[in-house]
């Protein structure tokens, strides 16, 4: 439930609590993160595995006010 800010090549930028505020916006921002992992995991696999070449995966979650 977060919002897409920027699509910037290979990665996303995504906003948790904005237009619309909640209490665990930090609780979904990992939650997603979490999710996107064990998505992109198979596909990380087939890839080794088809043309010998490791993907690595990455998430970095930051929180606070954003002025």
């Amino acid at each position: 439930e977060g919002t897409l800010a920027r699509l910037m090549g290979d990665a996303i930028l995504a906003f948790f609590g904005a237009p619309i505020g909640h209490e665990d916006d930090p609780e979904r921002a990992v939650l997603a993160a979490l999710e996107i992992l064990e998505e992109v995991g198979p596909f990380r696999e087939r890839i080794a595995r088809d043309w010998g070449i490791d993907i690595d995966v990455r998430v970095g979650i930051n929180t606070g006010l954003v002025v």
